[in-house]
């Protein structure tokens, strides 16, 4: 009796063994492949998010997932969906995906975190006219529509000309000083 009672122990231990080699095969031991896991759904749904946000101001780039990786691919609709790889992007294409990504990870956060303000730093030079114009549309939208301050880092006249509210550094050529003003005077 005694063996039978130990010859169950070990095929329950052998059982229990490859249950967890099974979870280990599946999740990893040490957690990397669980981490690389959620990382994947996260970017998932921030792919998600910048499309729809591509979408409200350029209907040719969207981003697509490497399968089962955190590498992103560009499938450009204005190429017969080529899908090309982001160091293929010029200045302006870079931009664009940029933007989109910033609003999405904007989007997605939105849900636990309140994200009402976001700062542009330049990157509008590599833009050419009517993407430009694009842009600055989508922008002015997004404050309107979304209620989200929108601040803008550019010394592109185009800019200048369509942003009515500026803060501006003026430099006194004679003195090598500074002063900032804010337009509109009121």
């Amino acid at each position: 009796a005694a063996m039978g009672e130990l010859d169950d122990d070990v095929k329950k231990a052998k059982q229990l063994r490859e249950d967890w080699e099974q979870i280990n095969d599946a999740i990893g031991g040490d957690g990397k492949t669980l981490r690389k896991i959620a990382q994947c759904y996260t970017l998932r749904f921030l792919i998600e998010h910048a499309n729809a946000e591509i979408r409200k101001f350029n209907s040719r780039y969207e981003l697509m997932q490497v399968k089962n990786s955190l590498g992103i691919r560009i499938i450009d609709h204005d190429r017969a969906d080529d899908i090309r790889d982001t160091t293929s992007l010029s200045g302006g294409e870079t931009f664009i995906v940029s933007l989109g990504l910033a609003l999405g990870l904007s989007a997605l956060s939105s849900r636990n975190i309140s994200c009402d303000n976001l700062f542009i730093d330049e990157g509008f030079g590599t833009l050419d006219p009517d993407t430009l114009a694009t842009v600055i549309d989508s922008l002015a939208m997004l404050q309107s529509s979304q209620g989200k301050k929108v601040g803008v880092i550019s010394h592109t006249d185009t800019m200048s000309e369509r942003i009515t509210t500026q803060i501006c550094i003026i430099q006194n050529p004679h003195s090598g000083s500074s002063k900032i003003e804010i337009l509109p005077l009121d």
